[in-house]
């Protein structure tokens, strides 16, 4: 009598899994082709950042809005150890310090993070100037200051001052 139910329900699931065959061979080899493409633009700006060569241990860094749309951009120095970046007394007026960044700001609003920049306008030089290591083992080595550049597009508040928020990513979330 147990056997028999054993067989009755091993009958039963090899009839359920003979009817779920079909479907799911339909499922796992079915395909589409298709024809055409499409151009899609996610719409933020590019950013071309030109460097000077160093002259007189002077960097000197302009940005170029290249996209469609108005920005807000900011620039950070990575130096090695030792070595020492600053602020040129020439580009104080058109860029301010704010933690490791530097923030195009142009205007005195720095508390919005600096100045719009328009589509296809080009920011004023920001000069860095990079003073050679102290320490006697980095004398005369070779190093390299790494320029890196950030773009957030502007932002509005509904009394249609423009704001920046720097940890918003492509999709609209707000990073952590």
């Amino acid at each position: 009598m147990k056997s028999r139910k054993y067989l009755l329900v091993a009958a039963a699931a090899v009839l359920v899994a003979t009817a779920s065959i079909k479907p799911a061979m339909a499922y796992f080899t079915d395909s589409h082709i298709a024809v055409g493409e499409r151009t899609i633009k996610l719409g933020d700006s590019k950013l071309n950042p030109p460097e000077d060569s160093v002259s007189n241990m002077i960097k000197t860094v302009a940005i170029t809005n290249t996209g469609d749309y108005e920005v807000f951009v900011r620039v950070k120095a990575i130096a090695p150890e030792g070595v020492k970046v600053t602020i040129n007394k020439e580009s104080k007026a058109d860029w301010v310090l704010v933690g490791d960044y530097y923030y195009y700001a142009a205007s005195e609003d720095v508390e919005n993070n600096g100045t719009v920049l328009p589509v296809k306008e080009t920011t004023k030089p920001l000069k860095l100037d990079i003073v050679e290591p102290t320490d006697e083992n980095l004398k005369g080595q070779q190093f390299n200051v790494v320029i890196v550049q950030e773009a957030t597009k502007v932002l509005y508040h509904e009394n249609g001052k423009a704001f920046a928020d720097w940890k918003l990513k492509i999709n609209g979330e707000v990073e952590d």
